[in-house]
């Protein structure tokens, strides 16, 4: 291989010139030198640079977490209402044994009196004078109230009142009509509510439907006077009462502070005649009214369809037009006002639904779930005519609704319930908790006693139940 030096040595150490093919001599490159150097480092284009990579980071940080805020209530509201929307209401069962009966509070008070009757005794015996007797008897004939004592009682009452109205709210329905020349008008109606529960995403409150039900807006006015649109989630037709529902996220945090559920207490003691109550609501048809008094009846019961209702009668003078209801002095809810079965003369007396008794509804209502319709009429049997083999142990069916699905079953008046399902009956309030565990459209099937000339024969008949016509 030939070698491109432009110079080589001979044999004896002379240089020779270097020549190409055709012998022209080489050019002399020995003056060239290669060095290889580094790149030099701009600082100021890479601070630039870095500090662009820096910036543009932050604005999408700042893009990336404004976006999310945005975003972020329309996807809990999409991704979590349906969670939200199954939260169940419900409220602590009650029985009579609950409650603390008038008759053990006298037991135990006149138990009291007679150990301290004792005691006082033994002590007078040993120390009291006739003087200090006299003294004593001075005492508590000198003994009166005051107008101030009788003003800080009913300042007493008012605080009770004011203190429940954070748990009551005005109902207000409006509806656009028109008038006989064509003229549009809106028509309103207005009804006192309560406020029975509040979940993660709903207010829930208890109000008479009679004068709603067929709004085209329903607005709710709350206790501090602010306002949001509300619409009915169930309705009973057959007390009329309803479950309004309002949106949380129409609600003010200011609002939310104040309002709060009612606590509801119980109608099932013993002996509430003459037990001091409050009228909350609407009691003289005036908004956030209220009145004193005292309980005067318990005991009538209503006749109305699948149900067994108790009203309370009141000494309390209101209007006919009168919605709300019925507290005690600790606050609790004890009554629901229902002025529609009063009686002849007593139109302008405060009644009331006994709010044990519609307990089950309220928390089913509350729950989406209406009453299925059977269509009976019915009480209880008393004890003495099922212990001598008069009458069968069962519920005695009084009246059969028209066209009601009882009617279709077969059922007659005069006939005796004895199961449902399968399951042994013995009083109505059992046979009603048996009917509200089920839902329109499910077949029962109800085991009976009729009476024949001779003897009672036992019949099976079925029934589909139906949602409860409109009043």
């Amino acid at each position: 291989m030939e070698d491109m030096d432009s110079k080589k040595t001979d044999t004896t150490g002379k240089n020779i010139e270097a020549t190409d093919d055709e012998g022209q001599p080489l050019a002399n490159t020995d003056f060239m030198r290669e060095k290889i150097k580094s790149r030099p480092i701009n600082s100021k284009k890479l601070l630039r640079r870095t500090i662009t990579t820096i910036v543009m980071a932050i604005i999408f940080g700042i893009v990336a977490c404004c976006t999310f805020l945005l975003l972020q209530p329309l996807l809990s509201n999409q991704l979590g209402s349906s969670d939200k929307a199954q939260t169940a209401v419900s409220f602590p069962s009650e029985t009579v044994s609950d409650e603390i009966q008038r008759e053990d509070l006298i037991a135990s008070e006149e138990e009291k009196a007679a150990a301290d009757a004792a005691s006082a005794q033994a002590s007078v015996n040993e120390s009291v004078t006739e003087a200090a007797e006299k003294e004593v008897a001075a005492a508590l004939s000198s003994l009166s109230l005051s107008s101030a004592d009788y003003a800080s009682i009913y300042d007493s009452l008012k605080e009770v009142a004011l203190s429940a109205e954070n748990s009551m709210v005005t109902v207000t329905a409006a509806t656009q009509d028109t008038d006989f020349i064509n003229d549009s008008f809106v028509r309103e109606a207005s009804t006192s509510g309560l406020i029975v529960a509040i979940t993660d995403s709903e207010t829930l409150i208890l109000a008479d439907s009679r004068n709603i039900s067929d709004a085209q807006t329903i607005m709710v006015t709350f206790n501090d006077e602010s306002y949001a649109e509300a619409s009915i989630k169930a309705t009973d037709h057959v007390t009329g009462l309803c479950i309004i529902t309002v949106d949380n996220k129409d609600i003010s945090d200011e609002t939310a502070d104040v309002i709060t559920a009612a606590t509801l207490g119980t109608s099932l003691a013993a002996n509430l005649q003459g037990t001091p109550v409050i009228a909350v609501g609407s009691p003289t048809g005036t908004p956030e009214s209220f009145c004193y008094g005292m309980i005067t009846a318990t005991n009538q019961v209503l006749d109305l369809t699948d149900s067994k209702y108790t009203m309370m009668t009141t000494d309390i003078y209101a209007s006919p037009r009168a919605s709300g209801f019925i507290i005690n002095l600790s606050g609790a809810v004890i009554g629901v006002i229902d002025m529609t079965y009063n009686e002849e003369g007593l139109e302008n007396i405060i009644s009331a639904i006994g709010i044990s008794d519609v307990k089950t509804l309220i928390q089913n209502l509350s729950n989406g779930i209406v009453p299925p319709y059977f269509g009976i009429h019915a009480s209880d049997i008393p004890t003495y005519l099922t212990e001598d083999g008069s009458l069968p142990t069962g519920v005695y069916v009084n009246k059969i609704e028209t066209g009601s699905p009882a009617m279709d079953s077969g059922l007659q008046s005069g006939d005796i319930i004895t199961e449902i399902d399968g399951e042994s009956v013995t009083s109505y309030s059992q046979l009603l908790s048996l009917l509200y565990a089920r839902s329109s459209g499910d077949t029962i099937t109800i085991t009976v006693m009729r009476q024949t000339p001779d003897d009672y024969t036992e019949l099976t008949l079925t029934a589909t139940l139906e949602d409860a016509p409109e009043k």
